[in-house]
């Protein structure tokens, strides 16, 4: 009987084994199918600043956009990782930061935006926060279209 049991824990265990490689790969296909390759319709550039400025009284993010597209951008979705001097992330919570802009952004143009920070920060730190991937996870057109990649798979 003793031996029975070790023989159905196996095949118990291979089979959730066969499962969870099917479930990865499967998630793994998804994700990459849904951003096909060479179809990023942006570039995005951006700094972390410490000190006062027009948007913001302590910290911000200072990134500019480039629409890559033949569409106008009427509202889009950035996300980037904030860091501390150490690596670590400077807010409770998550360490990214997301932030939506209704904006009109011509086809091929390129615009300069701001993330106060101000609201995210008990304490002022005596170095800049740094930033360590910024993309654009959603884009809505004009024309009611919208362009996704919540994970940022597109700007890798």
């Amino acid at each position: 009987m003793n031996r029975n049991w070790k023989i159905r824990m196996s095949i118990f265990f291979t089979f959730i084994a066969v499962i969870l490689f099917f479930i990865s790969a499967a998630y793994i296909l998804c994700g990459c199918l849904s951003v096909p390759s060479g179809s990023c319709p942006y570039t995005v550039e951006g700094e972390m600043f410490l000190g006062p400025a027009a948007a913001y009284e302590t910290a911000g993010f200072d990134f500019s956009l480039c629409n890559c597209s033949e569409k106008r951008i009427v509202n889009f979705t950035v996300v980037t990782a904030v860091f501390d001097a150490d690596g670590e992330p400077p807010f409770a919570g998550s360490d990214y930061i997301e932030c939506s802009f209704d904006c009109i952004l011509e086809p091929y143009g390129t615009a300069d935006f701001s993330v106060n920070l101000d609201c995210y920060i008990e304490e002022t730190p005596e170095e800049p926060y740094q930033t360590d991937y910024i993309y654009v996870s959603r884009i809505e057109y004009e024309d009611g279209t919208f362009w996704k990649d919540p994970f940022g798979r597109a700007a890798m």
